[in-house]
């Protein structure tokens, strides 16, 4: 049939458009970033001025732009236009797929014997790893631990930490405000200046070499300023704790609370990964805005380790043990497990997203993590590496491991995270209801910007093992160092480990939306996260109740504010 050419309105885009009844129906589409949009069908009326032309013509038409196309990127200096269109779509189909291979049939191997620093390992969390994994534990429901109830005690933790806190903030806190606000600005610049929709940040260039240079110099009376807090806060602790622990008669005990600690001692060191620091806050920043990230950062430095060394897991005040909780989120039967895996990590690793993506992250969820992927190796250096390695990995990637960030309500946190996807040696997981793993992160006892004490994954599930439920959904199991009061471990006390339970079973909906709203639509993705949202609401509140009435201290009703 003939095909005509309608002039569009003023403003609008000439498309082509065939007559149909007597009006002229346009459809046009559009592709960006290598992600094709949904086709927009719209009526344009019949008063629009038409020029006849037939199929030949438009044919001959496109070849003949095509050609002048080609004439025009010669004249430019372009002699080989066609050669650089297929790397465009190159790099256009990578962009789709991540730089990591897909682990779609996933097969874990055994807990290895000894530990590989690529990995971020240490031969203690090795050892531990093995007597989890040999344990034949079913890690798909929470353990069973025991809380005492509120009491004195709690009084006593809960008035030294704040006062810990308040000492922690006011001589130094607004001090390092002021001298974070240059390098931040400045990274957050940086990184605005990375296109959206980037996967992988380029750390081999001189750029980026130059920018990490430029921050530490920018930063370098703030980290001293952070240094000397960080010493007055262990110091301070350290003084209460012993002189507690001493007149309590407690150092037996303190004994067996450091044989818990120790598989989490001596990480990798974040100061000596300073790049990785760089990447993780630029990369945090431009999803949740500079404004609202400077805040949360500053007090990262004042409160994070009052939470971990003084709240969470207190070796002096204490009994400590390791508690494991799991959240295991309902199932996306209706998503591929190839794109599954690939928005999974698109959301928390990609170094800037998509405006639109960006915008759903930063205002549908009251959590954030970026996790970057570890750094390339220079070609000369891989390809020794991957001689030395003898089939032990191919020697892309430094590591497989990299420093990553979380941002939740006024704090983040750094932590480190191995990439199970990453090439190289093969990474174990030791869930037992893991059907495909992402990420490990390890929340190291030296890590003082963390708040907990730990071995954590994320991935997708393949069920409780008990009952098969939640199938195709995301699960994060948690193996913390806990102690037993009611201001470290109950559901109901802010920032404790029963609390981070709770607020991880909010989380998994939103990011269930977040992903299947790419894959199927928003508007599908809505639909389900209403109905998750109503049915974790239900379990959340059973569990915190039972756990109220189990203690022995009534529940505390608070309007529910934690999801949108």
């Amino acid at each position: 049939k003939p095909c005509e050419l309608v002039q569009p309105a003023s403003g609008t885009r000439c498309t082509n458009s065939r007559t149909v009844d007597g009006e002229a129906r346009v459809v046009g589409s559009e592709e960006k970033n290598g992600i094709t949009k949904y086709m927009e069908d719209a009526t344009l009326s019949t008063r629009g001025q038409a020029l006849g032309a037939t199929h030949d013509d438009d044919t001959n038409a496109n070849t003949n732009a095509n050609t002048e196309e080609k004439a025009m990127d010669i004249k430019n200096g372009d002699e080989k236009p066609r050669r650089g269109r297929e790397e465009m779509k190159k790099s256009e189909a990578k962009r789709q797929t991540g730089p990591f291979p897909s682990l779609v049939p996933y097969d874990n191997p055994p807990v290895p014997i000894q530990h590989k620093p690529e990995r971020g390992e240490t031969d203690g969390l090795v050892r531990h790893m093995k007597m989890i994994s040999d344990s034949k534990v079913d890690y798909s429901k929470d353990q069973d631990w025991e809380i005492h109830p509120f009491g004195c005690f709690d009084v006593f933790l809960l008035g030294t930490f704040a006062l810990g806190v308040f000492i922690s903030i006011v001589p130094l806190g607004l001090m390092i405000f002021v001298f974070l606000l240059p390098p931040t600005l400045m990274n957050y610049c940086y990184f605005k200046g990375i296109s959206p929709g980037t996967a992988e940040l380029d750390r081999a260039s001189c750029g980026w070499k130059a920018h990490v240079f430029g921050q530490f110099v920018l930063s370098l009376f703030a980290q001293m300023l952070i240094f000397l807090q960080l010493m007055i806060s262990v110091l301070l602790m350290q003084f209460i704790g012993i002189i507690y622990c001493t007149l309590t008669c407690r150092w037996a005990q303190y004994r067996r609370n450091l044989k818990h600690l120790q598989p989490y001692n001596n990480g990798p060191c974040l100061y000596s990964h300073f790049a990785d620091c760089v990447a993780a806050t630029g990369g945090q920043m431009v999803r949740q805005g500079y404004c609202e990230f400077i805040i949360s950062f500053v007090m990262m430095f004042s409160v994070n380790p009052w939470v971990k060394y003084w709240l969470s897991a207190n070796p002096y005040l204490e009994d400590l043990g390791e508690r494991f909780i799991t959240q295991i989120g309902p199932g996306m039967h209706d998503i591929p497990l190839k794109q599954l895996e690939f928005n999974f990590q698109k959301f928390i690793s990609w170094t800037r997203l998509e405006p639109e993506e960006r915008d759903k992250l930063d205002n549908d969820a009251f959590f954030c993590p970026h996790y970057p992927f570890p750094p390339r190796q220079c070609p000369a250096k891989a390809e020794d590496e991957s001689k030395n390695r003898q089939g032990e990995g191919d020697g892309e990637y430094d590591r497989q491991y990299a420093i990553g960030m979380q941002h939740a309500m006024a704090i983040t946190t750094f932590v480190h995270t191995t990439h199970f996807h990453c090439p190289g040696l093969p990474v174990s997981s030791i869930s037992s209801s893991v059907k495909l793993p992402v990420y490990r992160v390890m929340l190291w006892r030296n890590n003082p910007y963390h708040i907990y004490t730990g071995y954590v994954e994320a991935g997708v599930s393949n069920g409780e093992k008990s009952t098969g439920k939640n199938d195709m959904g995301l699960e994060h199991p948690m193996w913390l160092v806990n102690g037993r009061s009611w201001s470290s471990a109950a559901r109901a006390q802010r920032l404790s480990i029963g609390w981070i339970d709770d607020y991880f079973e909010h989380f998994i909906p939103q990011l269930n939306r977040l992903i299947r709203g790419n894959v199927t639509g928003h508007a599908v993705a809505w639909t389900a996260y209403i109905k998750d949202k109503e049915r974790v609401e239900k379990e959340v509140a059973q569990v915190k109740a039972e756990e109220c009435l189990k203690i022995g201290k009534p529940m505390q009703v608070r309007p529910a504010t934690t999801m949108p």
